[in-house]
């Protein structure tokens, strides 16, 4: 009797494990590198009021490694956009260096693509579904130095489907380490 209450409890404790598992599907993703794909006209200096304009556009087929085709990411992924955060920072006297701030939506605006309710951007499939696009305008309403901080530029898939795979690329600049430093002058 010992033997089969054992039995019981091993064949329900397999059934159980096996009603627990997610065949990998949380650990389905692709990770990618594109380099030069953002765009940061930087002009240096500028006064309160200008706008800065940030553009990313990046194909939708893209080279993998150990691959000799290239990976169809929209097919891959099932996402119509990809998501990713501008990183803005301000120079502080008080700290001597430069920390992060909150830009408030109603100083962003999208031109392509579009910014979501936690203030990430949204680069959408065009309409000829080639290339993944965005343009967002950051309206400057202050003074100071700042810096825009990409040297941790990750752009992922934006919608989680459970028969596809998540995408990460990681975006790369060939001239630059990523920090773009300007002033806003009164």
């Amino acid at each position: 009797m010992k033997h089969i209450y054992l039995a019981g409890v091993f064949t329900l404790g397999i059934l159980l494990a096996g009603c627990f598992s997610d065949d990998g599907i949380s650990n389905r993703y692709v990770n990618l590198q594109i380099t030069d794909a953002l765009v940061f006209e930087n002009d240096q200096v500028y006064s309160v009021g200008d706008t800065i304009y940030i553009d990313l556009n990046f194909n939708r087929y893209l080279d993998e490694a150990g691959f000799s085709n290239k990976l169809d990411i929209y097919e891959s992924s099932g996402s119509d956009s990809f998501q990713y955060e501008i990183s803005l920072e301000k120079f502080s006297e008080l700290s001597n260096g430069f920390r992060a701030i909150v830009v408030s939506p109603e100083f962003l605006f999208a031109e392509k693509g579009t910014i979501d309710e936690f203030g990430r951007t949204l680069a959408q499939l065009n309409n000829d579904t080639s290339q993944y696009e965005s343009r967002v305008g950051l309206i400057l309403r202050e003074a100071g130095r700042f810096n825009f901080d990409f040297r941790f530029l990750y752009i992922e898939s934006s919608d989680y489907l459970e028969d596809k795979v998540q995408i990460y690329i990681e975006h790369n600049f060939s001239n630059s380490d990523g920090i773009f430093e300007f002033t806003v002058n009164e």
